[in-house]
């Protein structure tokens, strides 16, 4: 198995959805919307460093996988939880039969009396 990112490590991230904010004083925050017109920072670009970054499209994109941050641990621990289950399959579970439920037994099998093939 692969060694895996320790997403406990994120967990007192700040909560909510990320978005890239505009400022109306020109500055960009990367942080929470609370409210119609409050927010919580978690990363602010001063109104200089905004002018040049919306300007190069790397940082732009940067600033867009910064926001992302929280959806993609998210999605990260969903598919952590999904290869466990599929590793480790549970044999109680319907979806995982054991060897002979998906075997029919040899009295249903075709045996060496029947015909190999269409006759002719």
């Amino acid at each position: 198995m692969t060694k895996r990112i320790d997403l406990d490590q994120f967990n007192e991230i700040t909560k909510g959805k990320w978005e890239v904010i505009e400022t109306p004083g020109g500055r960009i925050d990367i942080g929470v919307k609370v409210g119609s017109c409050a927010h919580q920072p978690v990363i602010t670009f001063t109104e200089k460093m905004s002018k040049v970054a919306k300007l190069i499209p790397r940082d732009v994109a940067d600033m867009n996988a910064i926001a992302s941050v929280p959806e993609l641990i998210a999605e990260l621990k969903r598919c952590y939880e999904l290869i466990d289950e599929l590793e480790t399959p549970s044999h109680e579970d319907e979806r995982y039969p054991e060897p002979d439920e998906r075997t029919p037994p040899n009295t249903t099998r075709a045996g060496a009396d029947w015909p190999s093939g269409p006759r002719m």
